[in-house]
């Protein structure tokens, strides 16, 4: 049976970029709902925490706050192979882009084969707490 992980990114103290975080308790909360394989992990605002992490399963979904230049609160699964890095459609406001720390993984051949992202749009990043109500 394949190890799977719903991994979220988010910074609370980043209005918007909590709603990861906030997703990812609500799934937690429903557990039970899920296949006994699938780990749930909250990563925070530092994704380089995941570097080593991603060697662990087959197949991971990451959900975070992405800028894909959509209306606050729509939100996109994509897969991982379809981000075309070379255009500003993805932005993260963390330390270190999940985009690099995914490519370092490959590199060291650690990451799974299969990664896709649960992405929101965000309408605010400001510091402070509590989401836009879109989201």
């Amino acid at each position: 049976m394949k190890k799977k992980a719903i991994i979220a990114i988010g910074n609370p103290m980043r209005k918007d970029d909590a709603v990861g975080l906030i997703v990812l308790k609500k799934l937690v909360d429903k557990k039970e709902r899920f296949p006994k394989n699938i780990t749930f992990i909250e990563c925070g605002p530092k994704e380089v925490n995941l570097l080593h992490e991603l060697s662990n399963f087959d197949m991971v979904v990451i959900i975070d706050a992405v800028d894909f230049k959509a209306k606050a609160g729509e939100s996109r699964f994509f897969n991982y192979r379809d981000i075309k890095t070379d255009k500003p459609m993805f932005f993260s406001s963390h330390e270190l882009d999940i985009l690099k720390i995914i490519l370092i993984s490959k590199k060291i051949r650690e990451a799974p084969d299969e990664i896709y992202f649960f992405g929101i749009q965000p309408k605010n990043l400001g510091y402070g707490t509590g989401l836009s109500p879109e989201l």
